[in-house]
């Protein structure tokens, strides 16, 4: 209609027009928007509004609009274009319906880091499992990830969908891993006294790693390792009558008791690859985490201690940092889009009220233990009601390295809040956040009325993706990583991630931050409020944290470390104690182990020294090749020659040209050949 052309499409253009740095011969006009019906008949609909209109529009395509303007000069932009001007950005949506969130989070780390290496290997191994069970999995990942779903701005009824494929996905996932290790281990005749250790990173490791046997003996030992501390154990107690079935016969057993063990092994493994541990019966205790009497921890680089009221850091080179690590809590007046502060609301700092230590080696654990009193809901905050008692349990885990390991444990119990763990870094510094392949510096500001350029306030949250840095030239840097939160902010020497902020509804009218209409349209004529009870997040939950100190920040370095924290090698064990401590340990046939033998050691790939490999997996395209996708996470451009049996692709597996250099933050694709032999990746 002339109504849709003369009001909305053609003032879309001239504004484009009117706000483009120059000229704008051709412009994008996507189509399709949020809840849009299907456009039918669109070449007849596009044929009739070039009638009515006063500009030329083209049927087009992503790929064919942007080869048309390659070759126009264009002003360079940088940043992420999240300033709410002419729309809300909810930028303070990171930390609603955690649940959803860690649980997509962990999963897409697990395709990537555990399960798209395992298939190469396994492809390597002759085990063809066919990359459509790979497929299933992310299309489970790929449809929890859309806008609102991701964001958990959705109503509970969609949220349990959601749950529910990323915890289809999860299974898939797990059978993809558990298969490949129960199928090599059976090529490799591996007996309940080995343990198949797979390394899913492309470089050589020699770190502790958690690994788990079950034995009937209370005491092993493991040959040929650097050490081996043992982290937990629980003893299967004996049971009587149990049905074994033997060739041609029943019989009643006592099936014997059995100890499930938890230890840490420092051992070199191979990169891409595997390796085979042998232990044997011990007549002597292995060493063991014991409580020791103090309240600090301490290594060659850095002392934790807590002195009853806060948790410190005091570092080698003379820095120390007081109140390190705490906790603190608000209210939520929010909804399931944003966070929003409730009015004359105070922060709560919680407390620690006990700390303990355990050692064994140079593993040393500190561990502190609260409760806080709070208010229940946002009726209670604002009555100043403080009726419900709060726990948490704080982990925090030093080794040999310059890495500071934090575990949170909480079950909440409160209503409409906000948690957030601090970390204070004793630098003031702009952080430098890691974003896909690269890193941003985002500086926080604070913008006098607002209201007069901006559709909501535009607050200095921002998106954590993996690790965020804080670094002085003079002194040190800190990088803190995490799989688990999905937001920080930043105040003076203090880095915030916020765990959690819970809501009993969709969306809201007039928050302090973004006024006017509710998000989701809930006061809409003929939308009600509709309530989100289980958006209040009433479980447990548990939050991990890397804290590393370096003595200047590197991007490479800082990348790596990533790599290394997301990837830790995968344990596999043989046995017949309990087959159902793995997925489909109970399902596979040994028939189905590949024919031929396999080396009881292995290593595929072992990546440049000045590059990141960020993906490598079977080709989805190609059944003879596998993909290796390698990234420069640093500001300089690195010179790579492609080995010989690999040739550059695009993400359409379409080859592309390559001239020998990796531009700064920037990734390079590659397809290569895969045989039987192991495939070089070495530069000739």
């Amino acid at each position: 209609s002339h109504k849709y052309v003369d009001d909305r499409l053609d003032p879309a253009v001239e504004f484009i027009e009117k706000n483009s740095p120059a000229e704008t011969p051709d412009v994008l006009i996507p189509t399709g928007n949020d809840q849009m019906d299907i456009i039918h008949d669109f070449e007849k609909k596009v044929a009739q509004i070039n009638q009515l209109g006063k500009y030329n529009y083209q049927i087009s395509t992503y790929s064919d609009f942007i080869n048309k303007i390659k070759t126009i000069e264009r002003p360079d932009y940088v940043g992420e274009f999240i300033d709410p001007v002419f729309a809300r950005i909810h930028r303070s949506c990171g930390s609603s319906r955690m649940n959803i969130k860690l649980a997509a989070s962990h999963l897409e780390k697990k395709l990537i880091h555990e399960v798209e290496p395992l298939m190469v290997i396994g492809k390597h191994c002759g085990i063809n499992l066919s990359n459509g069970v790979l497929v299933a999995a992310w299309k489970k990942l790929l449809k929890s990830q859309a806008h609102d779903s991701l964001a958990g701005s959705v109503v509970d009824s969609v949220a349990i969908d959601i749950l529910q494929r990323l915890k289809e996905g999860e299974e898939i996932a797990d059978s993809i891993i558990n298969t490949i290790q129960r199928l090599i281990s059976k090529n490799l005749d591996l007996s309940e006294h080995q343990i198949l250790m797979i390394n899913p990173l492309p470089t050589q490791v020699s770190e502790f790693q958690k690994v788990q046997v079950i034995s009937a003996d209370k005491n092993i030992t493991f040959e040929n390792v650097k050490s081996v501390y043992q982290m937990h154990q629980e003893f299967v107690e004996k049971r009587e009558n149990v049905l074994e079935e033997v060739s041609g016969c029943e019989q009643y057993i006592t099936e014997p008791g059995y100890y499930i063990t938890d230890y840490l092994v420092k051992v070199t493994l191979p990169a891409l690859g595997y390796k085979i541990l042998n232990f044997h019966k011990e007549n002597k205790n292995v060493l063991n985490l014991k409580n020791k009497l103090g309240t600090s921890i301490r290594n060659k680089s850095m002392e934790v201690a807590f002195d009853g009221q806060s948790l410190n850091l005091a570092l080698s080179n003379g820095t120390n940092v007081k109140d390190f690590l705490f906790l603190e809590d608000r209210g939520n007046a929010g909804d399931t889009y944003d966070f929003s502060p409730l009015l004359k609301d105070h922060k709560i700092k919680l407390a620690f009220s006990s700390a303990s230590v355990q050692t064994v080696g140079d593993i040393q654990q500190l561990i502190l233990d609260g409760s806080t009193e709070l208010p229940y809901s946002l009726e209670d905050r604002k009555a100043k009601k403080f009726n419900i008692k709060f726990s948490y349990t704080v982990k925090v885990t030093l080794s040999s390295t310059d890495r500071i390991k934090i575990q949170i444990d909480f079950d909440n119990n409160v209503a409409d809040h906000q948690l957030t763990l601090g970390i204070k870094t004793g630098i003031e510094e702009p952080a430098r956040a890691s974003v896909p392949f690269g890193y941003l510096t985002r500086q926080s500001t604070e913008i006098k009325n607002w209201e007069d350029k901006f559709a909501e306030r535009p607050i200095n949250y921002w998106t954590f993706d993996d690790n965020v840095s804080v670094y002085s030239h003079l002194s040190y840097s800190m990088s803190v990583f995490s799989n688990d939160v999905k937001e920080y902010r930043q105040n003076d020497d203090k880095l915030l991630f916020t765990l959690l902020a819970t809501t009993s509804q969709l969306g809201k009218p007039n928050l302090v931050n973004r006024p006017g209409r509710a998000s989701g349209d809930t006061t809409k004529a003929g939308h009600p409020l509709i309530a989100t009870p289980d958006a209040e997040l009433f479980q447990k939950f548990q939050f991990k944290f890397d804290v590393c100190v370096n003595d200047s920040f590197n991007e490479l370095a800082v990348a790596k470390q990533s790599d290394e924290i997301a990837s830790p090698a995968i344990s596999y064990q043989v046995q017949s104690l309990n087959l159902f401590k793995n997925r489909l340990d109970n399902k596979l046939q040994d028939g189905l182990a590949p024919d031929g033998n396999l080396d009881m050691t292995l290593s595929l790939l072992d990546a440049p020294k000045n590059l990141i490999v960020s993906a490598c997996y079977p080709d989805y395209f190609d059944d003879s090749a596998i993909i290796v996708r390698l990234s420069n996470p640093t500001g300089s451009s690195v010179e790579f020659k492609a080995p010989l049996n690999s040739v550059a692709v695009n993400s359409l597996d379409e080859e592309i040209e390559f001239e020998g250099k990796i531009a700064p933050y920037d990734i390079l694709t590659l397809k290569v050949a895969s045989t039987k032999d192991l495939f070089s990746f070495t530069e000739e």
